[in-house]
């Protein structure tokens, strides 16, 4: 569904290119309305992932991020550091989001091409599919 939204949006901007032109648009399906992390295991639970267990009490990632911010800029001088989890990961980690648009249907004509289904067992598949060749020696 996301590629054939991404033909959708190049041709519109190609012929019509005011419809699209500095326009953000999100790809939907028929998908649950579900938190990201819940979403997340409905595609990667059927594929063998499983989410990471208990969960840190929040002020202690609080602190975690704070001093890996600290750590890095003492760090700078020395070598890059990049930590995955900083005060800004924390806060789009922690942060609740959704989106619901039709905008992309409206401007062109997007639809899906597979159910949330079809789309599920697909993409499941694939992983399957990236896990076995990974395993292989």
């Amino acid at each position: 569904n996301v590629a054939w939204m991404h033909i959708l949006a190049a041709r519109a901007a190609r012929l019509q290119p005011p419809t699209v032109a500095g326009e953000v648009f999100f790809c939907y399906d028929s998908s649950p309305y579900a938190a990201y992390e819940d979403f997340n295991m409905l595609l990667l639970g059927p594929a063998g992932l499983r989410s990471g267990g208990p969960r840190p009490p929040a002020a202690l990632l609080a602190l975690l991020a704070r001093l890996n911010a600290a750590l890095r800029l003492l760090l700078r001088p020395l070598r890059p550091y990049a930590p995955l989890l900083n005060p800004y990961t924390l806060a789009v980690a922690s942060t609740p989001f959704s989106v619901r648009t039709d905008k992309a249907r409206r401007r062109f004509g997007y639809r899906p091409l597979f159910s949330w289904e079809q789309a599920r067992r697909r993409t499941v598949d694939w992983i399957r599919r990236l896990d076995a060749t990974r395993s292989t020696p």
